[in-house]
């Protein structure tokens, strides 16, 4: 659920620029860093919410199909439907923060 690049990508711009964008690079190394460390469980969290939810596997086709329904208006009644995915979308956005930008 990681948007791209991935910590291979990552990694292999930093080789391949080495000297040439020293920041860039830098930041490519750290965001790289802070995904390994964190791992994939806040992403999987949200991966197994919407697979039970939608019945499909594909991160791409659940991250779609819940933005349809959010447009669609699906959760705009308050419940516990609502509050699943307000949960959901803070914990996704906070991963985010943490691996791309931790000083937010």
């Amino acid at each position: 659920m990681r948007d791209p690049p991935d910590i291979s990508i990552l990694l292999a711009f930093a080789a391949e620029a080495a000297d040439a964008e020293r920041p860039l690079v830098e930041r490519c190394r750290a965001i790289a860093e802070r995904e390994r460390r964190y791992g994939m469980a806040a992403y999987d969290a949200l991966r197994a919410v919407l697979a039970e939810r939608y019945g499909m596997q594909n991160d791409v086709a659940l991250l779609r199909r819940l933005a349809a329904d959010i447009r669609a208006g699906r959760f705009d009644t308050p419940g516990p439907e609502r509050a699943q995915v307000a949960r959901l979308l803070l914990d996704f956005a906070t991963q985010r923060l943490r691996e791309n930008n931790p000083r937010f």
